[in-house]
């Protein structure tokens, strides 16, 4: 009997270690594949992330400036107003629209926007010979109409500060309206004050300017609002109400702005400039008054790093312009590791409404 071998045959040495090279450079592709994949994933996450928080501080900021100078005395820009709350917080101001403090190189400006509120209405008295005898005394007006307990009002005159107070007095009806045009701003039993409650530092002369900044009642409470950038987060400080610095958006390297200057009074604006040696950041001669826009810039970061430099030495947030309205756009300089993450610009321009009608 003839018997049939059948000879079993696997696979070499050679042809099992190219099974596993290629299974490798498989695995390492796809691993790229994924890498890059996620990489451009964390890139458009970023950057959408980087844009809805230059979009949303952009909106709030122009929001404010907007409102700017609503029920101010123009003829009272640049005075110094006294301002306490129950003596334990000082927060003089400049009485003006709106006032840039220049931050130094990379650092945020500070901008400070005062407005009073939609139910104020603009209304501006007079302070009615022969002015305040004593710094206490009842404000002789030359109408109380508008003014309700409680409102705030700003009180300037020439040649002297001006002062924050709240309306105490006299009587008022059941809504709150005043019924005479002797009003009453000092601290009492009835109606205690928060803001300067210590009194006026000066009895005003006649034709002295009280500005009604109406109520504190919720989101229509006058403002005077402080926007700046710390820890790269924009904040801002809400000065008539609590005092305290909010977060509002992540992220922000910095924000810079430019006042719009009218130099020949025809309100249109033939420049914008921003003194970085001047604490409000007015050019030499120039006054608030002739300010008609704010040129405005936000600086946000996208919070991917990159394995390489992406972002240039220098960015400038705006082009030069030596044609009117001229300007020169401010430049942040961009150092070490900080050049591996990308950058994006939001600019706006801003009228000062109140301040041109």
């Amino acid at each position: 009997m003839n018997k049939s071998y059948f000879r079993q045959r696997g696979f070499s040495l050679v042809e099992v270690m190219a099974g596993l090279l290629i299974g490798l450079v498989t695995v390492v592709v796809i691993f790229q594949v994924l890498a890059v994949s996620e990489g451009y994933k964390r890139s458009t996450t970023g950057g959408a992330e980087a844009i809805e928080n230059g979009a949303v501080s952009l909106y709030l900021l122009e929001r404010d400036i907007r409102q700017a100078g609503a029920g101010l005395e123009r003829s009272r820009f640049g005075d110094q107003i006294n301002a306490s709350d129950g003596g334990a917080r000082v927060f003089n101001f400049v009485l003006a629209p709106v006032v840039i403090n220049p931050g130094a190189g990379n650092q945020a400006d500070t901008i400070t926007v005062l407005y009073s509120n939609s139910s104020s209405n603009g209304d501006i008295k007079n302070i009615l010979a022969p002015g305040m005898a004593d710094a206490a005394d009842p404000m002789p007006l030359s109408s109380s109409f508008g003014l309700s307990i409680n409102d705030l009002f700003i009180i300037a005159a020439p040649g002297v500060d001006g002062s924050l107070g709240m309306v105490t007095g006299p009587d008022a009806d059941a809504n709150g309206i005043l019924d005479g045009n002797l009003v009453d701003h000092a601290d009492s039993a009835g109606h205690s004050i928060r803001y300067n409650e210590d009194g006026f530092p000066v009895a005003y002369p006649p034709g002295a300017f009280v500005m009604n900044l109406g109520r504190q009642i919720g989101t229509s409470a006058p403002g005077l609002n402080q926007y700046t950038v710390a820890n790269n987060r924009l904040s801002v400080t809400r000065l008539l109400l609590s005092g305290n610095a909010d977060q509002l958006a992540d992220n922000i390297i910095t924000i810079k702005a430019q006042y719009g200057i009218d130099t020949d009074a025809d309100n249109v604006v033939d420049s914008f400039a921003l003194n970085p040696a001047a604490a409000d950041g007015l050019p030499a001669g120039v006054a608030f008054n002739q300010v008609r826009a704010i040129r405005l810039a936000v600086l946000t970061r996208i919070g991917v790093r990159e394995k390489t430099n992406v972002a240039p030495a220098a960015i400038t947030l705006w082009p030069d312009s030596a044609v009117a309205p001229t300007t020169t756009g401010p430049v942040i300089n961009i150092a070490g590791d900080d050049r591996q993450y990308r950058y994006r610009i939001f600019t706006t321009t801003i009228p000062l409404r109140n301040v041109v009608w």
